[in-house]
């Protein structure tokens, strides 16, 4: 929960397309910067319900899977500076790849997202430019390098 101290598990998903070779993005209101959908667990108690949650709430996604069934992806620790009363803390973040058809509509949470965009892996980066973002986009990479050799091996 948000209230645990000195930090608490969040939930976040790396949305790519089914080639992979595209990332949805969104920008974060209130950090004004370009992210992977994700947030706090509000009582799902199991990131993989936080998850779908953020996806819909952030993306106005409606169709999508787990990479996996669902696996996490990936574990990341980063700290959240303190802001007004809420003291700096630490955020475990368990993320996801999800995939998802980039032709459906999409709709940013009011809240939370003043844009959506599909951009490619390498201007993901770009945006994000954060290593632990840039780490689960070498994953990616790789994976998607090993799915693709796989579907031209005769």
């Amino acid at each position: 929960h948000r209230d645990t101290m000195p930090g608490h598990v969040t939930a976040s998903a790396f949305i790519v397309s089914p080639d992979m070779d595209r990332m949805l993005l969104h920008f974060h209101r209130k950090l004004d910067r370009w992210l992977q959908v994700g947030g706090h667990d509000d009582g799902e108690q199991h990131p993989a319900l936080a998850v779908l949650r953020e996806i819909q709430e952030e993306s106005g996604l409606n169709q999508f899977d787990f990479f996996g069934t669902p696996a996490i992806f990936d574990m990341d620790v980063h700290p959240i500076p303190a802001k007004q009363n809420v003291p700096g803390h630490d955020h475990l973040d368990v993320r996801f790849l999800i995939i998802a058809d980039p032709e459906q509509p999409l709709a940013p949470g009011p809240s939370e997202s003043t844009a959506l965009e599909w951009v490619d892996l390498e201007r993901a980066g770009v945006l994000m430019d954060e290593e632990g973002a840039l780490r689960v986009l070498r994953k990616i990479n790789v994976l998607s390098k090993e799915l693709h050799s796989q579907s031209t091996t005769p």
